[in-house]
């Protein structure tokens, strides 16, 4: 595709260089907050320019210090006491909203009218002060309450704000550098950088297909599968400078992923997705995740940001994360939870073992959580909190993983943290909690490490142990001199096994 003799990626290409020269990279700051079932990325440049990507929560469970009421302006003032002195000393702030969704949006109009660059009384941003929004898709499927809401707020209060089939028709509007919509790639002006969006709306059902895979589609079956429309329309963005870069692509569908990799395929420009940070689409979707959209980002850091509802993230989007994401690098040792079935990876470069799987506290949830400890850069915020990433200089970055973790493993990460693990020292452990968090097969031979033998205290109450386990019981029980304290109520032994376990613990008391 070319426009008066020239690709226009190219002159796209000319454009970012052009943009990244005036920011110096270091500064940057991007984080993924712990937002519940929802998303909420926030990105700060070295001039204080606030942009945020999404804002929304379904659901809150597991986050800490949450109150029952008000709880989605609680996380809206966290969010922004995170970013409170660039807002203060900065004159710039922009929202982008991926799609239409309660779970991308709801915290927004609370934290625009506490930003402080909206003036209530007037009903108008500040003036001197740059505030604006963009949505993802068009107006017309801005339909449910929280949405729709939204988009009647921005209009009382003269935000601007704009929608993203609109944009790609943007030229001397404010904030815009207008574009074919062939190939949809719209700059955000006056970042430090580029902000480029690879889609703005449902590009596979606006755009004529070229390649010959979509033209031979409607002969797949798998492609004629009806996709959600608010889905289908997220915005799909690239946020960078210099090599620091972060892909953030909403609840993009499949098809409409594919549709972004064979259009760049077209142009020769697919090494534009290689990314430095990747946000997991739709929260760890096993629906919408697709392996080669992960081989062509290429990402060093993968964040998935979900909560424990909707069964994210699953286990086929994790690991394919995990698998095709061959430049992850190393990270501390960090507790990750998604659902579904699980196979432990572990090769030279990389390692992924589970530990544990919590028990379905209902029929209804057929599937537990797996809960697998991993050296590489891949976090979920359900598990990990906040994930933020400094660039510190140009090519140069520090990462800050969260440190929250479910209330019932809380014991076990720490046995696992990073100084425990890789400084070789004897752990004392006082206490360790387990009970019903445990496939107990997967995790009791842990313990005969030596590196354990300070254990004294081990609860393993109604976690499923069999007479399959008791050999492993007695080892850990003639290995550790120091546990005094041994917790097996609500197992199912026979009386022969609980006779075994009884003669190797000896003198020492035990829990029945």
């Amino acid at each position: 595709m070319t426009y008066g003799g020239t690709s226009f990626f190219s002159i796209f290409l000319l454009l970012s260089a052009f943009f990244s020269s005036f920011g110096v990279c270091a500064g940057y700051k991007v984080t993924f907050h712990d937002i519940g079932q929802g998303n909420c990325t926030v990105v700060t440049s070295p001039s204080k320019k606030v942009l945020v990507i999404d804002a929304g929560s379904s659901n809150t469970t597991g986050i800490p210090g949450v109150p029952s009421t008000g709880k989605f302006e609680h996380l809206s003032t966290r969010v922004l006491d995170s970013v409170r002195e660039d807002l203060t000393s900065g004159n710039w702030l922009w929202f982008v909203v991926s799609h239409p969704d309660k779970d991308h949006l709801n915290l927004v109009e609370f934290m625009v009218r506490e930003s402080g660059f909206l003036d209530l009384d007037a009903k108008e941003p500040i003036e001197g002060r740059v505030l604006g929004v963009l949505l993802g898709g068009e107006r017309n499927i801005y339909k449910k309450a929280d949405s729709s809401a939204l988009v009647k707020f921005l209009a009382e209060f003269n935000i601007p704000h704009f929608f993203g089939k609109d944009a790609y028709r943007l030229q001397e509007r404010p904030g815009f550098l207008y574009v074919p919509k062939e190939l949809p790639s719209t700059i955000l002006r006056d970042w430090d950088g580029t902000i480029s969006f690879l889609s703005l709306a449902a590009d596979a059902k606006t755009f004529k297909f070229t390649s010959k895979k979509y033209k031979k589609a409607k002969k797949d079956p798998l492609e004629e599968e009806k996709e959600d429309e608010t889905n289908a329309a997220s915005i799909v963005m690239k946020v960078c400078c210099g090599p620091f870069s972060v892909m953030v692509t909403g609840d993009k569908t499949k098809k409409e992923t594919n549709f972004i990799i064979d259009r760049l395929k077209e142009e020769g420009a697919e090494k534009f997705l290689e990314s430095e940070l990747l946000l997991a689409t739709h929260h760890g979707s096993a629906t919408d995740f697709v392996p080669e959209w992960v081989a062509l980002t290429n990402p060093r850091h993968v964040v998935i940001s979900a909560g424990r509802s909707f069964d994210h993230p699953r286990s086929e989007a994790f690991e394919g994360y995990f698998m095709n994401a061959s430049h992850l690098t190393p990270a501390p040792w960090h507790f990750v939870q998604f659902q579904g079935d699980f196979i432990d990876h572990g090769d030279t470069t990389r390692t992924l073992r589970s530990i544990a799987r919590e028990t379905p506290s209902s029929v209804e949830k057929a599937r537990g959580y797996v809960h697998a400890i991993t050296d590489r850069s891949v976090f979920v915020t359900a598990s990990n909190g906040d994930i933020a990433f400094f660039s510190t200089s140009p090519g140069a970055y520090a990462i800050n993983i969260g440190r929250k973790w479910d209330d019932q493993l809380t014991a076990v990460t720490e046995f696992f943290s990073v100084p425990q693990l890789l400084s070789g020292d004897v752990i004392s452990m006082e206490t360790i909690r387990l009970d019903r968090m445990i496939t107990s097969s997967s995790l009791l031979p842990i313990f005969l490490d030596d590196k354990f033998k300070g254990l004294r205290s081990l609860s393993m109450k109604e976690a499923d142990l069999t007479n399959d386990h008791v050999g492993v019981l007695t080892a850990l029980i003639t290995t550790h001199a120091d546990l005094s304290s041994l917790h097996l109520t609500g197992n199912r032994f026979s009386s022969e096994g609980m006779d075994a376990i009884r003669t190797a613990w000896g003198y020492r008391g035990l829990t029945l």
